[in-house]
């Protein structure tokens, strides 16, 4: 009688039709790419599949978990463009690769918008603006993918005001979170973190009672948060928040380009309830104040038909919550267009 044959694992994988073991990947949970990196360690022949049929999965994951990030993210090479990419030069870019970078990206705004709408958050933003923040670190997302300051500048002189509006606010909602919100206590998850020291942005640095020389201080150190948030990306801010030593060393970096140089006398020391930090090294030229930001203000000014100093006032009463104003609550395809750098009433 002969022996019964000893089916393997991967007799079984390839008796199946490659277009049932297709349908079953395509509906499995991307899960960060840790799924098909399993698969293809699994079968030889799952691993090619996988590799032919990048594009096709990574279209079915989109559809199933990811259905806004090629608006959010679009593959495209330029944000300057105003040309969409064709269809098949958009296609190329759909990537196991492409679909990380959608993930990582919404987790860390994710993260983010959980900090500045935390019940613990003193200043925590008002519902009707977490649609137009969230537009903003999109934003900020896709600033961040121009690599020289000449072509971050252009393209924020290139958008209109509602676009500009929504980073100012994810920007300033941000700083305000980072001076009030006591953001690293509320995620302390263990005895050592559990009493960290206050960040360079909190309050509690530096105290009520402050002469002009702690305000000045503390002013150079606000516009340095505002400037690396433009410089850098979403990833920065959400670090500050945490009060991680990482962001603290980007702080320092773009405080020491920004920030009014000054010899502290004697005197002024004395009137510091904290000493103020220290940096060397070659300032870049034009130091002492900020690129980007100044910018984004002045832009808004223009726009807004206001002086630069009162252009906070004037975001925080256009975000307002009245009859007819198109920032609030948005909608998906409002969110669409403010992302794709236009106003709301434009659409």
């Amino acid at each position: 009688m002969d022996q019964p044959t000893e089916i393997t694992k991967r007799d079984l994988i390839s008796a199946l039709p490659d277009e049932l073991l297709l349908l079953t990947i395509e509906n499995l949970k991307f899960n960060n790419g840790e799924t098909i990196r399993t698969l293809a360690r699994t079968d030889p022949h799952l691993a090619h599949l996988i590799r032919t049929y990048e594009r096709s999965i990574t279209k079915s994951v989109l559809r199933n978990e990811l259905p806004h990030a090629q608006y959010d993210f679009p593959p495209t090479v330029d944000p300057l463009s105003k040309d969409d990419p064709s269809p098949k030069d958009a296609e190329t870019r759909l990537t196991y690769t492409w679909l990380r970078y959608c993930i990582d990206r919404y987790d860390t705004i994710d993260d983010i918008m959980a900090l500045l709408t935390a019940r613990a958050n003193c200043v925590a933003i008002a519902r009707h603006n977490m649609p137009l923040v969230y537009s903003g670190m999109l934003l900020l997302y896709r600033l961040s993918t121009l690599s020289s300051t000449a072509s971050k500048l252009a393209f924020l002189t290139s958008l209109p005001q509602d676009p500009l509006t929504a980073i100012y606010l994810a920007i300033h909602t941000s700083l305000e979170s980072a001076q009030y919100f006591d953001t690293a206590s509320y995620t302390a998850t263990s005895c050592v973190d559990a009493e960290p020291q206050p960040s360079l942005l909190h309050y509690s640095r530096y105290g009520v009672d402050m002469a002009a020389p702690m305000l000045s201080y503390r002013a150079d150190m606000m516009l340095a948060f505002r400037e690396a948030a433009l410089a850098l990306d979403p990833d920065f801010i959400l670090a500050t928040l945490r009060n991680d030593p990482g962001a603290q060393l980007n702080l320092l970096n773009v405080y020491h380009d920004v920030a009014a140089p000054r010899d502290w006398a004697p005197e002024d020391l004395a009137l510091l309830n904290v000493a103020p930090v220290v940096t060397a090294g070659p300032v870049s030229e034009g130091g002492g104040k900020s690129v980007l930001w100044d910018t984004l203000v002045s832009r808004l000014a223009g726009l807004m038909g206001c002086e630069g100093k009162e252009v906070e006032s004037c975001v925080v009463e256009r975000v307002k919550w009245v009859a007819g104003n198109g920032l609030a609550w948005l909608g998906v395809l409002e969110r669409y267009g403010v992302v794709g750098g236009v106003d709301v009433d434009a659409r």
